[in-house]
């Protein structure tokens, strides 16, 4: 839910304003694989969220939250890739469902249903083909 970071200063520095936005945050491994390391990388799939009952948080790709402790809470996944050299993170890169926890802030909107996009339910197959209306 951020920009890129670079060097451990930024990097800390961005996970204590979210500590001190969301003190409960909690993140950890999941799936029936959450970890897998090879070679200079290991890659984990994980899962996390927290109540934001501290301070304002404007670091985010889209909006702020203005105001402290607005008792809103987010769950949201990801995936990471780690590099790791001589026993030291050296990049990491990932893919955080950021969407979803802007949503559950309230600083994006859902999607709306009454747009016109098609609902799973109103899909053919897996093609992602509309059904035949007239077929029902």
């Amino acid at each position: 839910m951020h920009g890129r970071r670079e060097g451990k200063v930024e990097v800390k520095k961005m996970l204590l304003e979210f500590r001190e936005a969301f003190p409960n945050v909690t993140f950890r491994p999941y799936g029936p694989i959450p970890m897998i390391a090879e070679k200079d990388y290991v890659v984990t799939r994980w899962i996390g969220g927290g109540k934001h009952t501290g301070v304002a948080f404007d670091d985010l790709p889209a909006g702020q939250l203005a105001t402290p402790n607005t008792g809103k809470i987010i769950h949201f996944s990801g995936t990471t890739i780690f590099t790791v050299k001589d026993g030291k993170i050296t990049e990491e890169l990932g893919e955080e469902g950021a969407l979803t926890a802007l949503q559950q802030l309230g600083i994006i909107d859902p999607p709306n249903p009454a747009s016109g996009a098609y609902k799973t339910s109103d899909l053919a197959g897996n093609r992602g083909e509309p059904k035949d209306k007239g077929s029902d």
